[in-house]
């Protein structure tokens, strides 16, 4: 699979929005948003497989956007979750996981406040989940795909 420049930068973005966030309301918004963009990276990392196991890469835009853009969140979660695969089931937990704290950094009153350590953790699991998607081998990535394509039937 060739490598996806966009979450390294994505994970990169939120690391230094968490790290360089100031104690302050504009820190706060600050560390919600590195929360929301690790959480981004990893879904489109997950997009990303999808594509280069349906259409690869060689395709036109008109074929690749669709294809990209097909993937939604729940179900990507849910589909992760109930693959018959535990490497796929262990990123379905860490998706889970860094989909409530993006649901929570981006829609929860304004009183929320995550600490610097929350959002360095939420990059950390990130990471890592960006990690096992890398690693898995091209059955399991087939496996991904099709966990998305059955909705997690």
């Amino acid at each position: 699979m060739r490598p996806n420049h966009l979450v390294t930068h994505l994970l990169e973005t939120a690391n230094f929005l968490a790290e360089n966030a100031p104690r302050t309301n504009l820190g706060k918004a600050l560390r919600r948003r590195a929360i929301s963009t690790a959480y981004y990276a990893v879904f489109q990392a997950l997009c990303y497989v999808l594509v280069d196991v349906i259409v690869g890469w060689a395709a036109g835009s008109d074929v690749i956007e669709p294809v990209f853009r097909s993937l939604g969140h729940r179900v990507a979660v849910s589909g992760l979750r109930s693959a018959n695969d535990p490497d796929l089931q262990a990123i379905g937990a860490l998706v889970a996981r860094l989909q409530k704290k993006r649901l929570d950094a981006d829609y929860l009153p304004p009183g929320y406040n995550p600490s610097a350590e929350e959002a360095i953790d939420v990059i950390r699991q990130a990471q890592q989940a960006d990690e096992l998607i890398h690693r898995l081998n091209p059955g399991q990535r087939r496996r991904l795909v099709a966990a998305f394509v059955t909705k997690g039937r």
